[in-house]
């Protein structure tokens, strides 16, 4: 009798721990996702990434789209992604052009050396209704010297900064500069203004802010190069790392700088901040005045009415990468 409760006792160890074992969770993250092209009974199937940068990432996925019978112009197809494995807060892009199965997206904008978890989503507006796939993991590569010079394939050749002078990443504020001056302050008044000694049609290259902070190879754009940066990309309000902005992605490839809303500086106040953006450019209006480029989430110009001894961002440019 004792033998038996020993041997039952055995037998119900190993089923535990057979139980235990294949307690697999329903949606694993996985970093080396499956050939998605298999899977021909889910509806959304996360799929592999194809390309990684500092800034940038292109994932494949796959759809099933027989497996549902909702009218297929109701249909958003593409990838989500998030820092958060849960998708607390996320973005999306959409695929466009799907004719098949299978599709690729561009996912922009990302921040260099960090982890992003992502899945392909289907989204069915008439049900309101949403299908994912599997979560899959990738992290981004780090940000290199040649990383922080983006050439947007411009009419001009002009070569745009990554990121602001002042700033430690794309998405960062940088420093406020009065025009004609090379380093921030803490407070901008008429009374401190040092600008007003300077008359030529352009801010002379000992006056830049960017060349100063920067050295010879970087200028303040000119009016001329910030038309062109308006005219030549596409524009798009966008959130990156918590920071609002807008994305300028080139029509003429696929590279884009991100360009936060930084506000102004006036006084000691830091204003608008997180909803319009004011970009100097070395281009004088007047006695008291220089253009410049102004953004907000519905809409981007150049404006030449700044006070010159107002606080604005500055986005420097180049014309070579050497």
């Amino acid at each position: 009798m004792k033998k038996f409760f020993i041997l039952l006792l055995l037998m119900v160890g190993v089923f535990a721990l057979s139980s235990c074992g294949s307690d697999e969770p329903s949606n694993p993250i996985n970093p080396s996702p499956k050939d998605p092209s298999t899977n021909t009974t889910d509806v959304a199937v996360s799929g592999t990434v194809e390309e990684t940068g500092a800034f940038h990432a292109v994932i494949n996925g796959v759809v099933n789209l027989d497996a549902i019978t909702a009218s297929y112009s109701t249909v958003e197809i593409g990838v989500e992604w998030s820092t958060s494995d849960l998708f607390s807060t996320k973005q999306r892009v959409e695929a466009s052009g799907v004719t098949g199965r299978k599709f690729s997206v561009r996912v922009i904008p990302l921040l260099p050396n960090t982890k992003y978890y992502y899945r392909t989503y289907v989204s069915i507006s008439s049900l309101s209704y949403d299908y994912y796939g599997e979560t899959y993991s990738l992290t981004t590569k780090k940000m290199t010297e040649s990383d922080k010079i983006v050439d947007l394939g411009l009419p001009s050749g002009t070569l745009w900064a990554a990121m602001n002078v002042g700033a430690n990443g794309i998405e960062g504020y940088g420093d406020h500069f009065a025009w004609g001056e090379t380093s921030p302050k803490s407070s901008y008044t008429s009374d401190n203004y040092m600008g007003n000694d300077i008359t030529s049609a352009e801010l002379p290259a000992g006056r830049d802010a960017a060349t100063a902070n920067w050295g010879s190879d970087w200028r303040m754009p000119s009016l001329d190069q910030i038309k062109e940066l308006i005219s030549e990309c596409n524009w798009q309000w966008a959130t990156l790392n918590g920071i609002n902005g807008q994305l300028a992605t080139s029509k003429h490839n696929s590279n884009f700088i991100f360009l936060p809303a930084a506000g102004y500086r006036d006084g000691a106040s830091l204003s608008r901040a997180g909803s319009d953006g004011y970009y100097w450019s070395r281009t004088r209006n007047g006695s008291y005045y220089a253009c410049g480029l102004r953004f907000y989430s519905g809409g981007v110009s150049y404006n030449g009415i700044s006070y010159r001894g107002y606080g604005l961002s500055v986005r420097a440019v180049r014309v070579s990468r050497n």
